[in-house]
């Protein structure tokens, strides 16, 4: 067999026993539901940490709960108490073992929480009422939205 052949025969054989090995990289299993909250409450601790330096609230102490359902209201994923003399807030968030959906897609669920509930912290200053609670949640919803898309480059 002419050298041209042996070294394309060879090729294709080194090539043959390649493909197989070539795999695309498999994705993070889920973890067990009794330790999704602890991860993401160290996910998240370090995500408020960052936030919240990002919109210059370092001069307010904020921490954060993993919530079940029943402790937050009816049709909500979160929310925020605070007390503006103080300059404290407490943020909480839905359980990440109460998420129909993957892991990853709770967890920037989650950060969307607190990045919502900190522009609600942003705003404390300005006039509330029932009667403008509604544009409000709208704003903080699209502001949220915003900073998060320019975080993730999407």
């Amino acid at each position: 067999m002419p050298r041209f052949l042996r070294l394309l025969f060879s090729s294709v054989l080194l090539l043959g026993t390649c493909i197989p090995a070539c795999l695309a990289p498999e994705t993070a299993p889920e973890p067990p539901l009794d330790q999704r909250d602890a991860l993401a409450e160290v996910y998240l601790n370090k995500k408020l940490a960052v936030w919240q330096h990002r919109l210059a609230l370092d001069d307010w102490t904020i921490s954060m709960i993993v919530s079940p359902s029943r402790e937050l209201r009816k049709g909500t994923l979160g929310n925020i108490k605070w007390d503006e003399t103080k300059k404290s807030a407490v943020i909480r968030v839905l359980d990440a073992a109460e998420y129909d959906t993957p892991y990853r897609a709770a967890l920037k669920d989650m950060e969307f929480t607190v990045v919502h509930e900190l522009v609600h912290l942003e705003l404390v200053s300005l006039p509330r009422s029932e009667a403008s609670r509604g544009d409000e949640e709208h704003t903080v919803n699209r502001l949220a939205d915003a900073l998060l898309h320019l975080e993730r480059n999407d």
